[in-house]
């Protein structure tokens, strides 16, 4: 796998990542930067998520391991 495959790869998991929670991913790498769109905020596409790198590495598993309870029940 090249180096780009792997990031559209990431890029890929990321967006079904937050997708799951309503957030539309903006960029990443370090952290991730999404929006959600349809919420009242500052701009076009709403209220604005960034977290640094530090911070996602530590939110991502939680998100993930919600987003695998949830589809338990």
């Amino acid at each position: 796998m090249t180096k780009t495959e792997a990031l559209l790869n990431r890029m890929d998991e990321l967006r079904s990542l937050l997708k799951e929670f309503g957030a539309v991913l903006s960029g990443f790498d370090p952290g991730i930067s999404a929006c959600l769109p349809g919420q009242k905020g500052n701009g076009y596409w709403g209220e604005t998520l960034n977290f640094n790198g530090v911070e996602w590495t530590w939110l991502e598993p939680l998100l993930i391991e919600l987003r695998n309870y949830r589809k338990t029940k």
